[in-house]
């Protein structure tokens, strides 16, 4: 563990390194997400003027449902898009994935945090700030046990963003020209923000445990304005370690069928 801290403190120091000359590309990537969170914001006060709830949640819970999806998605962009966009459209189909394969350390973790935007974490200040302005523009109680259960939660489902997003990309081993994985993702990412009563049964079933992707926002957000259910807990844990087994077994999968540049 010590050895990754490590890697990731030399990686995210060159970052750092490499933005500062560019200063430009930091400022327009935040503004980018501003721009963004104000434009959402307008549009839920469109939706709220005809309706006083969506699926049972009022204004500021769903506004800080989005907050809390953005903030996830951040966090990951900060970390390992970057990595994961290189390794669907370039480290397959010419051959620099060689370069991570010869490293004493697992090549997901390494591939994944090999390109650190550190202006998505900067994003995430703005997007926690709404999140607390939420609460208290609210004025929504919690009690200690939901702030707990949320923080245990929001913690997994990280781990479990993390593992969706990897398997969007692993394909790449099998499909080299499939360029598009990169961005199969940011389309998902578009349903966190609501909460999962709007959607079709059907819909809301595949999205929940299929592909749990409304599963990472709402279910800690439920547990954080409503008692927590053991039921919801235990399920985000299990789908947490079902989904990181099934993402390292496709990415060894995959890894063990990769024809390297010199082969």
């Amino acid at each position: 563990m010590k050895k990754y801290f490590l890697i990731n403190w030399i990686i995210f120091k060159n970052a750092y390194i490499r933005d500062k000359k560019v200063p430009g590309a930091v400022f327009a990537g935040v503004m980018f997400h501003l721009v963004d969170i104000a434009m959402i914001i307008i549009f839920f006060n469109i939706i709220f003027s005809n309706t006083s709830s969506l699926a049972g949640w009022n204004f500021y819970q769903v506004l800080f449902l989005y907050a809390f999806a953005k903030c996830i998605v951040s966090i990951n962009s900060g970390w390992i898009k970057g990595g994961l966009n290189d390794f669907a459209t370039e480290l397959i189909r010419r051959g620099g994935f060689d370069f991570f394969m010869t490293k004493p350390v697992n090549p997901m973790i390494l591939v994944s945090m090999s390109r650190p935007r550190l202006y998505a974490f900067i994003a995430g200040i703005f997007e926690v700030g709404l999140c607390f302005y939420a609460i208290f523009a609210g004025h929504i109680n919690i009690g200690l046990a939901n702030i707990f259960w949320f923080i245990i939660l929001a913690i997994l489902v990280n781990m479990l963003y993390y593992f969706l997003q990897v398997l969007t990309v692993v394909p790449a081993f099998w499909f080299i020209k499939l360029w598009s994985l990169q961005d199969l993702m940011s389309r998902f990412n578009q349903v966190m923000r609501y909460p999962a009563g709007v959607f079709p049964p059907v819909i809301r079933f595949i999205l929940m445990s299929v592909f749990p992707i409304i599963a990472i926002s709402f279910i800690p957000a439920q547990t954080l304005f409503y008692p927590p259910k053991i039921e919801y807990i235990i399920y985000i844990i299990l789908i947490t370690l079902i989904f990181g087994m099934i993402t390292n077994f496709l990415w060894k999968l995959g890894q063990s069928r990769y024809s390297s540049a010199s082969s």
